[in-house]
């Protein structure tokens, strides 16, 4: 099952088990989340704490090809700050806007993540599920980025306003990375069998100055 993680401490050899992931959702492939360490700062004395996202409730320990490409992903985001008392009091649950599986966490430069690519139903793969789109396991695309702000009161930390919705699905085999400018770029998606690369570039990005402002972030989107 795939309900909890591990943490792993080098320094001491050893390694501990964490809470299971809430409400039983499914965060390993193919019901793939994303997840990101969330900024270590002066402010919270470096203390870490993760962030994952998304996944499916679906059981791990069902056949995989009873996954309807229509069955909902988790709208889930759990948080665990990784110190003894804060693994003692488990994770934090809060709720994305829409459901995702195969998504990716970027940390930006001011601490905010940007929640981006992935689908909203289905899982990851192609061939595997039933009632397939073509030979996709996933349906429904989630096209429209979200910027998340641990810093922000709770309720208030997602928000998608002014950022355009991306014409490309993002799904299985897709990546997004922050690259040396600030911008991010998104690539691939591969839902069906072997892999084109015609047309399946796209960078997304924003100002120094908007990726570092109290503001809402401009995103700038340009089709290779």
């Amino acid at each position: 099952m795939t309900v909890f993680t591990v943490k792993q401490d080098a320094s001491q050899r050893g390694k501990c088990y964490l809470p299971d992931i809430p409400n039983g959702v499914r965060i390993t492939s193919p019901f793939s989340a994303g997840a990101t360490l969330l900024p270590l700062t002066p402010e919270n004395d470096y203390t870490p704490e993760v962030l994952i996202c998304g996944g499916s409730t679906f059981s791990d320990n069902g056949d995989t090809s009873a996954v309807d490409s229509q069955f909902p992903a988790s709208d889930q985001c759990s948080r665990l700050v990784l110190t003894p008392a804060g693994i003692a009091a488990g994770w934090k649950v809060e709720t994305m806007p829409q459901t995702r599986i195969m998504l990716e966490l970027i940390l930006l430069p001011d601490g905010r993540v940007v929640i981006v690519n992935g689908a909203q139903t289905g899982m990851a793969g192609y061939g595997h599920g039933f009632n397939n789109i073509g030979a996709s396991d996933a349906d429904h695309p989630a096209l429209t980025p979200v910027v998340y702000d641990p810093a922000a009161p709770s309720g208030q930390r997602f928000a998608s306003d002014g950022i355009p919705a991306s014409v490309i699905p993002r799904m299985y085999h897709s990546t997004a990375t922050l690259i040396p400018d600030g911008t991010i770029m998104l690539a691939g998606s591969n839902p069906n069998t072997d892999v084109s690369t015609v047309g399946v570039v796209k960078v997304v990005g924003w100002s120094h100055e908007d990726a570092n402002s109290d503001g809402g972030v401009s995103l700038l989107a340009v089709s290779v």
